[in-house]
């Protein structure tokens, strides 16, 4: 038994990996679907990723999803952030996953329903990246290159 992806949306859609093979020809692409909070299926969405070592998460500014493979811990993967409602990716962070939460991403809305914009993620080199969606900010807070004596914040 397999667990397939999941991620509750603050706003109460459910994105879920792709995992119809049983009944559609393999595809080449990792796929998305996207649910209301009833259940609907809202959208179908292919990505450039291969079809397998999904995880998906986090929400990372309101409808815009972190999706990333794993393939193995020595190959330097590609994260893409997509959004859900158009079913475009809207940024590639290349040579980069999730540090935190990486194998069993919890699909828990934050507290009071608000997203992070705050995030970390991980190199090949060893290195914790943090990176603010909301402005862009990108610095090295472990690992090589990393500033010593500060601490790793949220703010």
């Amino acid at each position: 038994v397999s667990a397939i992806p999941a991620l509750f949306l603050a706003d109460g859609r459910v994105v879920v990996e792709d995992r119809s093979g049983a009944s559609q020809p393999p595809s080449a692409h990792a796929r998305l679907w996207v649910f209301d909070r009833l259940g609907t299926k809202l959208t179908d969405i292919e990505l450039p990723l291969p079809p397998w070592g999904l995880s998906i998460g986090p929400e990372v500014a309101p409808g815009r999803v972190v999706v990333s493979c794993f393939r193995s811990p020595f190959l330097s993967e590609d994260t893409l952030v997509v959004d859900v409602a158009s079913g475009g990716v809207v940024d590639k962070l290349s040579g980069l996953r999730p540090a935190i939460g990486f194998w069993g991403v919890s699909s828990a809305v934050p507290a009071g329903g608000a997203v992070s914009s705050v995030q970390y993620f991980r190199d090949a080199e060893g290195r914790v990246i943090h990176i603010d969606f909301a402005n862009g900010e990108r610095r090295i807070v472990a690992g090589p290159g990393a500033p010593r004596g500060e601490r790793i914040s949220v703010r």
